[in-house]
C-alpha cells in the first residue's frame, strides 16, 4: 500500500513530461523506510529459528511477532506529499 501511494504521488507531482523523475524520486522515497523493515523480518526470522521450542510451548508470546509503530503508524501518503517535489527536483 505505501509503495501504491508512494508512486502515485510523485507520478502526479512529476507530470507525464518527466516520468522518469517521478519514478527515481518514488525510488528516493521508499528505499530507506523498505530496508528498514526488511530488516526487521530478519531479526523475526532469526528469533523464530534460535526459539526454544519448550520455553516457547510454556509462554507463546516469546516468539510472537513486534507491532512495531514506527512501521504502522507511518502515514506514506502524507510523507509522500511531503516529500515528492524535493525528491523529483533532485533528479529533473
Amino acid at each position: 500500500m505505501e509503495d501504491g501511494v508512494t508512486i502515485a504521488i510523485t507520478l502526479r507531482e512529476a507530470g507525464k513530461q518527466n516520468v522518469p523523475a517521478g519514478v527515481r524520486a518514488f525510488q528516493d522515497l521508499r528505499y530507506e523506510r523498505v530496508k528498514a523493515v526488511q530488516k526487521t523480518g530478519e531479526a523475526v526470522r532469526d528469533m523464530w529459528h534460535k526459539a526454544d521450542w519448550e520455553k516457547v510451548a510454556l509462554d507463546p508470546t516469546l516468539i510472537e511477532m513486534p507491532r512495531e509503530e514506527w512501521i504502522f503508524g507511518h502515514d506514506a501518503y502524507t510523507y509522500a506529499e511531503k516529500m515528492a517535489a524535493e525528491s523529483i527536483a533532485k533528479f529533473s
